[in-house]
Parts: structure tokens; sequence; C-alpha cells
């Protein structure tokens, strides 16, 4: 049993929930072609405000055709997620939404990208490749006023916030020289700051220069009006760039004035790749960063990674000093992608995840990808985990808060009607919008699963592992003997021991014992460890059986042999003429007067235990008259054969005699007389089923034989 600190007003401890949050509703909303969400936000009156891509034309939900390549799709949800209103904002070529915020007149933000002249709903050309394109909206999406951004090469869009002033803050990436709105020249691939008033236009911009790749990704502002900029970079100190490289690519945390300046900067990162996703500002003075990761311990990471791409999640404090780090995955891809903290401190984070039940994941794959939830408690130590999904790829792009203390997943998604999902998708991939309850412990029955499913702050309660053991037949038996035995238990793993010392290997629920002992079971689990009662397996020895002759075990008709036992105490004797017992034969001795391969059973009276002895061949080749010289010899090669062989090399010099072969029954298969100049011949047998064979040679009264195998 593993307590918690309980109680009170006295500690404030939280309660640990039974279980992630159930979902209240979703909403598939899609063009008859490819659509993708990127950004999700709650307005003030509960609905919801998003913005993504569309590469549809009418059909489906969309109720506008596309004039361009892909197109803004701006969409207005009601409390309920149905849709309240809809606008396709587009140019003639391509534009891709990004973001969308609720602005204090109760109006819109959008902003993206794009490539398009001025047609359409734009108003002005780029200044070059790809621009940023931001948008005023009313209430009802109607476009109040547009800006178009750039300098002369390419500008992607990363994040935007409204500042206090009325204006607003976009963080993006440029590839640009000097030119257009830019006022400073990229090096590379580099963060572009640019701050406007409240009707858009540019107020000041800021170039964050590295000799190499530099994105930021996300803004956070605190409460003195400065802002946080989460970065990833893969630039050692140059430029603006002021942070030791860790690996290829790190976490960069930027922290700027309202003016742009750089007050302060650091890198996390382990020793290979580490890109950020989100970064939060926590409610202790200090900020948690999640990202993707494939690099193992090393630098800033404490652990190593699972699969081919993991979640990385670090605590940093108001001093920049980590506090933890985790790393979750499986054996495949996993993306992070947001975090967020409850009121009592906990962290949930977000993302998609490729990988079934491995590394430390621990929820099911529906499909190609699902949405993953995890949530922490302030230390980091995992409290839950879910997986959101149908059979396709469904995966989150934004994870917020909503004012009824739950949760909004925006996502995409390629799934029809299975598992989590219960509409299907109307193009190739659409946006899905996932509404979860608010994350409250539910009281339930408590099991054995390290959760408090009863809400009394204590995990796995009065709970414990039980385990116990069957055997499956006698316990009692002789050598050669076995016995199964089965384990019926609660925890998560066994282990099988004999004389109280685990069993190297023995950790199924079922061991197959065949020596004496004493044997139990141990299982371990999330209630801890528990031993079974023993069972007692005992092997009684089997007697000792040996035989041997008294003579020569090849005669002819009329002779004989006699066999003897070495005498054992206690103990029965049967003789046995190869697989059948001899009527009456159970002295210590038998005569043999016949061919056959003869033994001795030895039972022990006591407990039934019993040995065969070794096998005496005894040969009766020739008829009674006879002799048999075993100086006289012949040769058979090959042997073993396939049916053809010769014989040769006879003994009978310038004598006449007579081949025969019998079968393993007696039954003659061949004769055959040889001349006396003969010294070889060629049998052909190869009609004969394979076994064993005996081939005799007779002159007269004189015999001799050999085994042949034919295969």
């Amino acid at each position: 049993m593993k307590v918690f600190a309980f109680c009170s007003l006295l500690f404030g401890a939280q309660l640990l929930t039974a279980q992630a949050p159930a979902i209240e509703w979703q909403n598939t909303i899609g063009s008859t072609q490819d659509d993708y969400i990127e950004t999700i936000n709650q307005t003030s009156d509960g609905g919801y405000i998003v913005c993504g891509t569309s590469y549809g034309g009418l059909g489906g939900d969309k109720t506008e055709n596309k004039k361009g390549e892909n197109d803004y799709w701006v969409i207005k949800l009601n409390a309920d997620g149905s849709i309240q209103w809809q606008n396709t904002i587009q140019g003639n070529s391509r534009d891709h939404g990004k973001v969308a915020i609720e602005t204090t007149d109760g109006g819109f933000l959008v902003a993206g990208e794009s490539l398009s002249t001025a047609q359409n709903d734009k108003t002005e050309a780029s200044n070059g490749f790809e621009d940023i394109w931001m948008l005023k909206l009313d209430a009802a999406g109607n476009i109040i006023w547009q800006n178009t951004i750039g300098g002369p090469s390419d500008e992607t869009m990363r994040d935007v916030i409204q500042t206090a002033d009325g204006g607003y803050l976009l963080l993006t990436t440029s590839l640009s020289p000097i030119g257009g709105d830019k006022t400073e020249s990229s090096s590379h691939n580099d963060i572009w700051l640019i701050k406007t008033d409240a009707m858009g236009n540019v107020v000041w911009d800021n170039t964050i220069t590295a000799v190499f790749i530099d994105y930021g990704i996300t803004i956070r502002e605190d409460e003195d009006g400065n802002y946080f900029l989460g970065c990833s970079s893969s630039s050692a100190i140059s430029g603006d760039k002021t942070a030791t490289q860790k690996g290829w690519m790190d976490l960069w945390v930027i922290k700027i004035n309202p003016e742009g300046d750089i007050l302060w900067q650091e890198t996390y990162g382990g020793t290979f790749d580490d890109s950020m996703e989100d970064l939060l500002l926590t409610s202790d003075g200090g900020f948690i960063c999640v990202g993707t990761s494939t690099s193992n311990a090393g630098e800033n990471k404490t652990e190593n990674g699972f699969g081919v791409q993991d979640w990385w999640v670090i605590k940093i404090d108001e001093q920049l000093n980590v506090e933890w780090d985790r790393t979750f995955g499986g054996s495949s891809f996993d993306y992070a992608k947001q975090v967020l903290e409850t009121p009592e401190g906990d962290f949930i984070l977000a993302g998609s995840s490729s990988s079934g039940i491995s590394g430390n994941k621990t929820v099911p794959l529906a499909g190609s990808s699902d949405i993953w939830l995890i949530k922490l408690d302030a230390n980091g130590n995992e409290i839950w985990q879910d997986a959101i999904g149908g059979n396709g790829v469904d995966q989150t792009w934004e994870f917020i808060h909503t004012a009824d203390g739950g949760y909004c997943i925006a996502g995409n998604s390629d799934s029809n009607i299975s598992g989590d999902k219960t509409e299907n998708h109307l193009g190739q991939y659409d946006y899905w919008v996932v509404k979860l309850a608010p994350d409250i412990c539910v009281p339930s029955i408590e099991i054995c699963n390290t959760i408090d499913d009863d809400c009394n702050g204590i995990i796995d309660d009065g709970l414990f592992e039980t385990i116990s053991i069957e055997a499956t037949g006698d316990t009692i038996f002789c050598q050669g003997g076995s016995v199964n035995l089965t384990a019926t238990y609660t925890g998560i793993s066994v282990q099988w021991k004999k004389n109280g010392t685990a069993i190297p290997g023995a950790t199924t629920s079922t061991y197959t014992a065949n020596k004496s002992g004493y044997y139990t079971c141990e299982t371990t689990g999330d209630c801890g460890s528990a031993e079974s009662a023993q069972i007692h397996v005992l092997v009684n020895k089997n007697p000792n059986a040996s035989i041997s002759a008294g003579g020569p075990t090849t005669f002819c008709a009329g002779g004989s042999v006699i066999l003897t036992e070495v005498a054992v105490a206690g103990c029965t004797y049967q003789w046995y003429k190869g697989a059948s017992p001899i009527a009456g034969a159970t002295a210590l001795t038998y005569t043999a007067t016949t061919s056959g391969n003869y033994k001795c059973r030895v039972t022990k009276a006591a407990t039934g235990c019993f040995k065969n002895s070794n096998v005496i061949a005894v040969s009766v080749p020739c008829r009674e008259g006879e002799s048999i010289n075993p100086q006289t010899t012949f040769t058979i090669y090959p042997n073993p054969t396939n049916g053809t062989f010769t014989i040769s090399d006879f003994a009978f010099v310038n004598h006449s005699c007579q081949i025969e072969i019998y079968n393993a029954i007696g039954q003659q298969i061949y004769i055959r007389e040889i001349a006396t100049t003969q010294n070889a011949i060629e049998v052909n047998l190869s009609n004969i089923a394979s076994g064993i064979y005996i081939i005799k040679m007779r002159s007269g009264a004189i015999v001799t034989e050999q085994k042949l195998i034919i295969e």
C-alpha cells in the first residue's frame, strides 16, 4: 500500500484523479478534400475560434468554394461544438492559416502565410515568396483590415498575442535579407519578431540571428509585461545567441522586454536533437517546456529515449535551473505538442503517438496515430495517461483550458467511426475538435492500479496482491516424470521458487516441476508483493537394472543362453522380449532359446518406480545340427544402402554356398546360389521396404550372418 499525504486545509494536498477526463462532445469538420487545423481558442461567449488550412472547395461542412490552391478556413463554434459561422479567406495561390485569437473588442485576429497576389480577399501582393498575412475580423467573421508583412524571401507564422496597447506581437521565422518590411538581414533561418499597432501597422521588428537554423514556436507574457519566447536552435554561440549549444538542436528560451530587446537567454538539451513545442510560465515563477527528442541521457537530459522519437518535458525554476525532466515514449514515433498547468499545480501534456504499449506508454494504439495525454504532478510523477483516436491517423495540434474546468483538443483526423471517433471523415484529413470534461476525481471502487480510485487521498488503500498455486497432477512420482504447477494471481509479474530460491527464467503462470522440493510462487504488482503457500513435490528414485549373458548370444537352433539380472533389494522382476513381457519370466534369470532383444524390468515394490535394463540381442541364425563359424566372413557395401548393394570377399573359397536374406520377423525374402568361381555378386532389393535385414551365407553346415540396413 502506498500512502500519500492527505487532507486537508492544513496540507492542501490534491486528490489524485482516478482516470483521464471523459469526452463530452466532439465534432468532425471538413470539406471533401484535405483540411488541416492549426489552432483553437475559447471565446468570451463560451464558444471557440478555430483556424487552419483547407484544400477543399464547396462541399462537406464547407460553404464557400476555393479560389487558390489552398485557403485560410476560419470557423466559429458554439459552446456545444456546432458551427456558428465560417469564413474561407483566400487569395489566388497558397495561403496557410496558422493562428486565431479573440481580441479585446470581441473580434478576432487571424494570421498565417501567403504566396498570393492582390486578388480575391487579399489586397496586397507578397513582398517576396511566402509572407505573413494578418487579418482583423469582426465578431461575425467579416474582414475589417489586413496587412501583408514580409521581406524578399520566405517567412513562416508561428504565434501571436495582443499586447497591452491594443497592438500585436507576432513571432515568425524568416529567411529574408533586408527589404520589404524587414530592417535586419537573416543569416540563415532566424527568429523574426514583429510589433504592430492596433491596425496592423509595423511599429518595430527585431531579427534574432545566429549562425544556423533557429526558429520560434510560442510567446508567453509575464506579469511585468515582458515576453518569453519558446524557440529551437541548432546554432553555436554567434550573432544574438550567447547560450551554449548542447546537441544538434536544443530548446532555446529567450526573455525580451516590451521593446523587443533580449534580457536573457538559455538553452536546454540532450546530446542530439531536441525541438521546442511549447513553453508555459508556471505558478511558482518558473517555466516548463515540452518538446520532441531523439536524445539519450546527457547534458540536461537524464533519461534515455524509448523509441524513434519521444516526448521530453523539462521544468525550470525562477533562477533558470533544471528542477526535473522526464522522457515519455513508446517504440515508435511520438510527437509532443502542448503543456498546461492545472489549478492544483499539476501538468497535462498533449501530443500524438504512433506507439503501442511499450516504453513507458501504458495505453494501447487504436489506429496509425492517436492523441496522447499524460498528467503529471508538480514533481513530474505520472498520475494518468490516456489515448484518444479512431482507426486511422489522429493528431493533436492544440490543447487548451476551457472555462468550465475542462479541456479542448484541436486535431486532424482521417479516421472513420471507430474507437473514440463518432463521425466518419468527410475528406481525407478533417478538423477534429474534442471537448473533455473537467479533470476531477470521480469515486470508484479501489483497485490495484497506483490510482486513488475512491478519491480518499490514499492510493490502493487496504489492497494487497494475492496469489495461489495448484498442481494439475500427482506431486509424488518417479524419476522421469513431472507435474505442472499453475499460479492464479493479481499482480503484474510472477517468480517461481524452489526451496525459497528463485528459479531462473521461471516467470510465467505455469511451471513444470521434475525435481523434489518445496515450490512457491511470488507475484509483484501495484499493491506490493505476495508469496503463495508451498507445494511439496517428491520424486522417487528408480532402481538400478543391469543384465548380463552367461555365454554366447549367437547359436544354432537347440542352443540357449542364460541371462541374469543383478539383484536389487525390495524389487520385483519381469523379463521382456522386444516390447512384450514374457509370461512367467519373473526370476532373476531367464534362459533364452530364440532370437530377440531381451531386457529385464526391475520394479521397486514400495513405490512402483521401475527401470528397464540394458538390452541383450540373442541371434539364432542356423538350423539345429549346423554350426557357426565366426571366422567365416563376407563384405557388404554400401551398408546402409538404398537397396542395391554388393556382397564380396566370400570366405568359402572353392566351395559353393548360398546367400539367404531375411526380414525382421524371420521371413526369407531372397535366396541365391553362389558358384565356386564367384567372389562378388550385386543384389537389387530397391523394391523392398526400408528396415534392418539379416544376410546369411550358408555352406553345408556352416552359417555366417551380417546385418543389412536399407534406407
